[in-house]
């Protein structure tokens, strides 16, 4: 367990053995320091996001208040494919659209919640 989480650039287990328990906690990534170059190959591959779900992000993280349409301007796709894409997103966890369509913003949250 020790070599998996070093090997993953993350801090070793902590093990607690007592008379009649046994714990191990395992430490995680810490996503809320995120920046739009975070969202490469691996990324995708990690968390099951295509490529262009991965620049709709990376868009949303340079500016939170960006509309649907200029995200499709900029990628030179149509609107109906971002749209699609955002809603793939926001179902898997990974943006969440806080207040109005008209002066809210994007939030990126490239962890998938397990509730």
């Amino acid at each position: 367990m020790r070599n998996g989480c070093i090997a993953d650039s993350l801090s070793e287990p902590e093990f607690d053995i007592l008379p009649n328990v046994f714990s191990i906690c395992f430490h995680v990534r810490n996503y809320s320091q995120i920046n739009e170059n975070d969202f490469g190959v691996n990324f995708g591959v990690n968390f099951g996001v295509n490529e262009t779900e991965c620049k709709v992000m990376e868009l949303m993280l340079k500016n939170p208040q960006i509309r649907t349409q200029e995200i499709a301007d900029i990628l030179g796709f149509t609107k109906r494919n971002v749209e699609y894409a955002i809603r793939t997103l926001k179902s898997a966890g990974f943006v969440e659209r806080i207040g109005a369509d008209k002066n809210g913003y994007w939030a990126v949250k490239p962890v998938k919640s397990e509730t």
